[in-house]
This record gives structure tokens, C-alpha cells and sequence, in this order.
């Protein structure tokens, strides 16, 4: 396997790590129990159903998401707000905060889902050219 496959595989494993650390290797197993932790840690290997990520990810509404204040728009401005952050979130700068850090994350995350997935499809072309 090339560096970016071997790159990918130790970002997992340290990602695997960090969970398990955490308490939350739950969400890391499917439906059987099996764990999705990455090969080498004498767990099975889960794969991601990346048909079922891209089909959600055409769902969404189209166009660039934007955040304005703590809340998400379509950059068209057609439609309604995508996240809106309720309301007590003005009863402190502290949850302001979040609420504008919570917003950020939410407008990036169709482009970031979309980078995310080229770069697992190029590194499952480095170690499977065959398709």
C-alpha cells in the first residue's frame, strides 16, 4: 500500500483509539456488533457504505451553505434557514460561542462530507486499482 493509504490507516487507528479512550466505541460498531476498528488492531474491518453517505448528501439542499450569526442558509437565500440556534442561546457569550462554533461546522459539512469521501476513494484506489 502507498504513504496515503498507510497515512489513512494510522488516522484511524489513533481516531479508534481516541474513542475507545472516550467511552465511545458503541458508535463504532454496526448492527452485529462487529467492530469497525481498522486493520492490524485484531478487530474485523467495518466499511463505510459510502453509496448510502452520497446518496444523503445529494438529500440536502443544493447550492453552498452559509452561516450567518449562529444560524445556516443556503447561499441562495430562497428558502428557510437550514439550523436555526434557538433562542437561550443569547443567555450567555459562552453558549453564543458554541452556538457560532456549532453553525460553522453545520455550513461546511456538505463540502467537507464531499472532500471526505474523494479522499477515501482515491486511498481504496491506491490499495485496490482494480476497482
Amino acid at each position: 500500500a502507498g504513504a496515503a493509504a498507510r497515512a489513512a490507516v494510522e488516522a484511524q487507528a489513533a481516531a479508534h483509539l481516541a474513542a475507545t479512550k472516550a467511552g465511545e466505541v458503541q458508535a463504532w460498531t454496526d448492527g452485529d456488533g462487529e467492530s469497525a476498528a481498522p486493520a492490524g488492531t485484531g478487530d474485523a474491518v467495518h466499511r463505510l457504505d459510502t453509496a448510502a453517505i452520497e446518496e444523503r448528501l445529494r438529500q440536502v439542499t443544493p447550492g453552498r451553505w452559509a452561516r450567518h450569526g449562529c444560524d445556516v442558509w443556503a447561499e441562495d437565500g430562497g428558502g428557510p434557514a437550514l439550523f436555526v440556534t434557538p433562542r437561550e442561546r443569547d443567555s450567555s457569550s459562552q453558549r453564543r460561542e458554541q452556538a457560532d462554533r456549532d453553525a460553522e461546522f453545520v455550513a461546511h459539512a456538505p463540502d467537507d462530507v464531499r472532500a471526505l469521501l474523494a479522499e477515501l476513494r482515491a486511498v481504496r484506489d491506491v490499495d485496490d486499482p482494480a476497482g
